[in-house]
């Protein structure tokens, strides 16, 4: 059991106090709420201090709410983890053969699958989108898909070449981000396959909608060939800890330290993402021990060496350290797993330029993204007609402001060492250009404000807006190029 949050609130409901796994605090006698909290599960208890006393409570826990069969029952949790391991050992559908492989695992923790339960509007797909299999209500081989009801789960596996992938939903009318049903988001979440490992993906099945949980979900790793072997006490201890990491960046806490934190370290040989998780509960903490942060990294990019993840940690941690120098490796086309390891990859990238490779979907997600836990996840579909015009348009630039702004340019690709002219043909924007639209929206704003641009101007305003350098500079040509 890790650290959870507490909160201390006094009888009006104002915030006395909050830590994490422990609070001491003196306070004045009275009536006192305690609310508890760790990743999806919450908690309070009223409690009353007295005069003159001490209140303490050691029992506080939080139990670990976790889409891997880590927790529950022993029988489910047993039948879960053997059903993972033999997708992991056995694919039912085969798309590539260099050596690695996709698992999908939804579940129920009470070990039983209503009739109603549909994985329809799932689908799994390749980074440029095109449909691999699309998951339904049944049982489909053809999909690699399996569903068992009656234990209380439903899963595919499929052997695929190397790379990213997505997978992908639509959100319903009720979702949280889509309250009109004109707005209903079709969704995409990054996936990443390595030679030589299976990603296993695991999530929960909601107990009111019957579909998957896409919230909470797990994503690990396992030898090819192997499973994750998380029936095993030893294993499932070393799962519970990688959980409490993953809650950790869920809040933007570091929660695990000491044993715990090498242990899952330590077990990124058998499960990298393990040692991802870790290497981030690193850069939660205030003071980051650099050198087993190096040597996590280093021995990550031998077992990962094309995960966009783990480019990310490296480029994290040399802006936690303020570094300059530039990080070698190819511009990254598809988003990191991890939403934290995202927003260090679009930051990184106005420091170096050259990150991410222009109009790859590394790119493009980085207008549409969405706020769903630890985990990258943007909308896919074009935006409605409706709502693309109900955006003004920018208004017509001064030849002062055009002018400034072609010297922002040039200083960035100075400063870049002009990658851009390297990169700049090897791909297109798409019809659906919601980066290039939120490029000129920034224009418009600082062309609107009636202040006169600077460099420094156009610098703060687009890294505020978080778009990708890629982005604006492949705008900006394109807007010299309609006025030469």
């Amino acid at each position: 059991m890790g650290p959870i949050r507490i909160r201390l609130l006094d009888h009006q409901f104002n915030e006395v106090a909050h830590g994490y796994g422990k609070l001491n605090v003196r306070v004045k006698p009275g009536i006192y709420l305690v609310q508890t909290s760790a990743g999806g599960w919450e908690g309070e208890e009223i409690i009353t201090v007295r005069p003159n006393e001490d209140f303490r409570d050691n029992s506080l826990e939080a139990p670990i709410v976790s889409a891997a069969p880590i927790s529950g029952e022993e029988a489910v949790r047993r039948c879960h983890a053997e059903s993972i391991d033999e997708f992991c050992r056995h694919p039912i559908l085969r798309v590539g053969g260099e050596r690695s492989r996709l698992v999908l695992f939804v579940r129920d923790s009470e070990g039983s699958l209503d009739e109603r339960f549909s994985l329809h509007g799932l689908e799994v797909c390749d980074a440029g989108g095109e449909m691999l299999a699309r998951l339904g209500g049944a049982s489909d081989s053809r999909q690699g898909m399996v569903i068992d009801r009656s234990s209380g789960w439903a899963g595919m596996s499929a052997e695929l070449n190397p790379g990213g992938y997505l997978l992908k939903w639509t959100e319903k009318r009720h979702s949280q981000w889509a309250k009109n049903p004109k707005l209903r988001a079709s969704v995409a979440q990054p996936l990443w396959v390595e030679k030589g490992w299976t990603t296993v993906v695991m999530m929960a099945s909601h107990p009111e909608r019957f579909e998957p949980r896409m919230t909470g979900m797990s994503i690990y790793m396992a030898k090819f060939g192997e499973g994750l072997r998380l029936a095993l006490e030893e294993q499932r201890e070393v799962a519970l800890m990688q959980e409490m990491a993953l809650n950790g960046i869920r809040q933007g806490v570091g929660m695990i330290s000491g044993d715990f934190l090498h242990r899952i370290l330590n077990a990124k040989y058998r499960n990298p993402m393990a040692g991802v998780l870790g290497a981030h509960a690193l850069l939660l903490k205030r003071e980051v021990n650099w050198n087993l942060f190096d040597t996590v990294i280093a021995n990550l990019s031998r077992l990962l060496p094309y995960c966009p993840d783990v480019v990310a940690l490296r480029m994290m941690g040399k802006m936690r350290r303020k570094q300059t120098a530039r990080t070698r490796t190819s511009p990254i086309k598809v988003p990191p797993m991890l939403y934290p390891a995202y927003q260090g990859v679009l930051s990184r990238e106005w420091n170096e330029g050259g990150v991410i490779l222009p109009g790859s979907l590394a790119e493009k997600a980085s207008a549409k993204l969405l706020p769903q836990g630890p985990w990258t996840v943007w909308k896919t579909e074009r935006e409605p007609e409706e709502v693309i015009a109900d955006i003004p348009p920018p208004p017509r630039f001064e030849p002062s402001f055009v002018e400034t702004l072609g010297e922002f340019k040039t200083g960035l690709e100075r400063e870049t060492k002009k990658w851009w002219q390297k990169e700049i043909s090897t791909e297109s924007a798409s019809a659906d250009d919601s980066v290039g639209r939120q490029v000129k929206s920034v224009l418009g704003q600082i062309a609107a404000s009636g202040i006169a641009p600077s460099t420094d101007m156009f610098m703060r305003q687009f890294r505020d807006s978080g778009v990708p350098m890629s982005g604006v500079m492949r705008v900006i040509d394109s807007m010299e190029k309609k006025t030469s």
